[in-house]
């Protein structure tokens, strides 16, 4: 029973931590795009380092989806952790393609979206220097996903789902993680 539920844990970690580090195939997306999400990546990148001045390297390509966001001070900004960064729009993209890879599985759906946690603080609140020498100062995007869609959440209930998983889902993995943890203690 305690190695089940020791496997059952590492299987639920190594899934999260997949999850912040996923990939995407570029071409997956159309051009324009990967071109827009590199316009918001660069737009927001000097937000994150506290200003264009406190600003080092900034640069998007939206064909292959490299980046590179670094302040003056050689810290990179936790880019993952915001909206409209090139991290937030591949996690988004990903977390559709789950979905859309699982219809009529309500399971499914609702693993992609405990799965993945994108960026949700917008980088216009963030605060002076908000930067992270822990974080990578460039990304790459690898070919992972096989199929794309441009689709969104076209209703209410649809978008309030995605919502719910997005903000409570690392939440509800913990709390069921320390239940699981309580019970072999």
């Amino acid at each position: 029973m305690h190695s089940l539920l020791a496997v059952l844990f590492t299987s639920l970690l190594a899934a999260f931590a997949a999850a912040q580090n996923s990939t995407l195939d570029p071409n997956s997306v159309p051009l324009s795009q990967r071109n827009a999400w590199c316009n918001a990546e660069q737009t927001n990148c000097p937000l994150l380092c506290g200003g264009l001045s406190f600003t080092g390297l900034n640069t998007c390509d939206g064909s292959s989806l490299n980046y590179q966001c670094t302040c003056n001070n050689g810290s990179s900004p936790d880019l993952a952790a915001y909206e409209d960064t090139l991290p937030s729009y591949i996690c988004t993209q990903n977390k559709i393609n789950c979905v859309l890879a699982h219809p009529n599985n309500a399971n499914g759906q609702s693993a992609c979206n405990t799965t993945y946690q994108c960026g949700t603080l917008a980088a216009t609140n963030a605060p002076a220097g908000t930067s992270s020498s822990a974080m990578p100062s460039s990304t790459s995007a690898s070919a992972t996903v096989t199929s794309s869609s441009t689709a969104t959440a076209s209703t209410t209930a649809k978008s309030m789902a995605l919502s719910f998983g997005q903000n409570y889902g690392a939440g509800i993995v913990a709390a069921g993680l320390m239940a699981a943890l309580s019970v072999l203690l």
